[in-house]
């Protein structure tokens, strides 16, 4: 009989045990689990938007439509501190838009590989989403480098694949981008041997002022004229205080024997009345092969939310020689997150 009670006694013990350890064992799963979702969640950061288009152009067939712009999506993770992986798509066009990976070890020096927007001009690598126009580009950025020209990798939207070192110098007061880039565009192999180096350096003096400058030295390539030099340059300056905000530009470019030149200028006021109103305002121009064009752009910006406004605005563009300009009322809803 103390045998058999003594076997009782330990089953109940390892039992007892059991019911003690498993709780905790499970307990310290869920934790696990729990601490692992915290950390993620801390490391990663999902982000979209979307542009809703109405346009009317009088010299359009059709000349009204309504129109999903772009819906965006963005991921961006943390994989170590200083290490970051990015990725944006376009769902409307079912196209990868961005994918790449950054080391930024301190604020001076950093390091980005994949397929980004190309370090040239101001206007280039700022998003949509801020941009004043409806239009978005400058018709002059559009040639130089987002591929309206069909020497300037057609369909790129500004983005290549290469890489880039970048920094912030003295405080902040110069920042700098040298990058190495097939010069082909995005999602697209090389189209030829050699490389497109872009520069770009920006000085900021003083609080609300920057100017500077940026170039692409490189070589296209097509079937009708093989390989040929395809150069940018561009100066830029930009003052931004609270009441207004002003952009300019000046490009030039050359593709073969072929020149190219243009500027912009657009100015926005904040705040214009009624707050979160902006009134904006630009004059480009396009100097080109295809001939010379003319734009004025006026509009009305209103931010409902952050990153979320409704947006008003008309342009009329001439091409020199033409014998009446395109008028266009356009209409937007941006929504973002």
């Amino acid at each position: 009989m103390a045998v058999k009670n003594r076997r009782l006694i330990n089953l109940f013990l390892w039992l007892a045990v059991a019911c003690w350890v498993m709780p905790m064992a499970a307990q310290e799963k869920v934790n696990k689990v729990t601490q692992f979702m915290n950390s993620l969640s801390n490391r990663l950061k999902i982000n979209g938007y979307a542009l809703l288009d109405y346009t009317y152009n009088d010299q359009a067939s059709p000349n009204n439509e309504f129109k999903v712009n772009k819906v965006i999506g963005m991921v961006e993770l943390t994989i170590v501190p200083k290490v970051k992986a990015f990725a944006m798509f376009s769902f409307n066009s079912a196209s990868l838009l961005e994918a790449w990976g950054s080391y930024t070890p301190c604020e001076q020096f950093g390091v980005k590989f994949g397929q980004f927007k190309t370090p040239f001009t101001a206007e280039n690598p700022l998003s949509p989403t801020m941009l004043e126009f409806i239009t978005e580009n400058a018709l002059v950025t559009q040639y130089m480098v987002m591929g309206a020209n069909p020497l300037m990798m057609p369909g790129s939207g500004g983005r290549d694949i290469g890489l880039t070192i970048f920094g912030n110098l003295f405080y902040s007061r110069l920042s700098y981008d040298l990058a190495v880039m097939n010069g082909a565009g995005r999602n697209r192999g090389d189209i030829n041997s050699a490389k497109d180096f872009v520069a770009r350096l920006m000085v900021h003096p003083v609080q609300h002022l920057s100017f500077g400058g940026s170039m692409i030295l490189g070589r296209g390539h097509t079937e009708e004229l093989g390989n040929f030099k395809r150069n940018r340059f561009a100066a830029s300056a930009q003052l931004k205080t609270t009441p207004l905000e002003v952009r300019t530009e000046y490009m030039w470019g050359r593709d073969g024997d072929d020149d190219s030149q243009g500027c912009y200028v657009t100015a926005a006021a904040k705040n214009l009345a009624v707050k979160n109103l902006d009134l904006v305002a630009g004059y480009d121009r396009l100097d080109c092969t295809a001939g010379i064009t003319n734009r004025v752009s006026v509009g009305l910006n209103y931010w409902f939310y952050p990153r979320c406004r409704v947006r008003l605005g008309y342009n009329h563009a001439k091409v020199h020689g033409a014998a009446k300009g395109a008028n266009s009322v356009l209409t937007q809803l941006q929504l973002a997150f």
